[in-house]
């Protein structure tokens, strides 16, 4: 979707930019409580239109944003190019496949954190997962911290919503969801339309999407960076105040390193 339909999901991550502001003092404040200082090499995967990325520029960061969608990293750059010298200067944004972040950022420096904010773990498989966490790691210097947002497994089962419904002022999505406990997959049908305002507003489907979501549990998702070479150092559950994370938090947010800890 992000790649052929971007434009329907955009109206929705603009509408997240002022809450990107609250998240990235989180994400500040867990990287001073790791030693990662103001000048750090900050990689900030599936960045989107680059909203974290750009907060994390303004507070003196060296940031890099990358995602799949050239739609979106285009759309970054040129909100990029619309702020002070000093951010233009702090980041940079790169468009390239999820699995091969070596070859497509070249880089002669290695990062220092990395964060993955949003849906990107669990939308494709455990082994998916699995790599595109250890490709992280492989651009990251040791030592390196790892700011990994999902979605609690545990909340979703018990607040499971089997229709939700949402509109931006010229989309409406409608999302009808199931929950598989076999596979631990929340998976539904959604369908885009565009509001046409003529003498009657009416609806035109624009797209009809099946989407599967491989939701993971605190034990699980520490397993799964454990296999990708990772080490599980905390979790909260909300990045704005960072208080521990509960079986009844709707997101996890996971700190980890790739330092091996004795």
């Amino acid at each position: 979707m992000y790649n052929q339909y971007p434009h329907l999901e955009l109206p929705f991550l603009e509408a997240t930019i002022p809450q990107s502001k609250k998240e990235v003092n989180g994400i500040c404040r867990i990287l001073k409580k790791y030693e990662i200082g103001i000048g750090a090499r900050i990689l900030d995967f599936s960045c989107g239109i680059g909203s974290h990325s750009m907060e994390l520029a303004k507070k003196d960061f060296k940031v890099v944003g990358y995602d799949p969608s050239k739609f979106y990293i285009e759309y970054a750059r040129t909100w990029s190019k619309k702020q002070d010298p000093k951010t233009r200067r702090n980041v940079r944004f790169v468009q390239g496949d999820p699995l091969k972040l070596l070859g497509s950022l070249s880089i002669d420096k290695k990062f220092d954190a990395a964060i993955v904010m949003g849906a990107t773990i669990g939308t494709n498989s455990e082994k998916f997962d699995t790599l595109i966490l250890q490709n992280i790691g492989k651009v990251l210097n040791i030592g390196s911290i790892l700011i990994l947002e999902i979605e609690n497994r545990d909340w979703t089962v018990n607040n499971f919503q089997s229709h939700i419904h949402h509109q931006s002022e010229s989309i409406e999505v409608i999302e009808e969801w199931k929950f598989n406990f076999e596979s631990s997959e929340a998976q539904s049908v959604t369908k885009f339309y565009q509001k046409i305002k003529h003498d009657h507003n009416y609806l035109e489907l624009l797209l009809k999407l099946k989407i599967r979501l491989r939701l993971y549990s605190l034990h699980e998702i520490i397993k799964i960076l454990r296999k990708a070479g990772w080490s599980y150092l905390e979790s909260y559950d909300n990045i704005d105040n960072l208080t521990p994370v509960k079986n009844q938090s709707q997101d996890m947010i996971i700190v980890a390193t790739n330092r091996i800890l004795t």
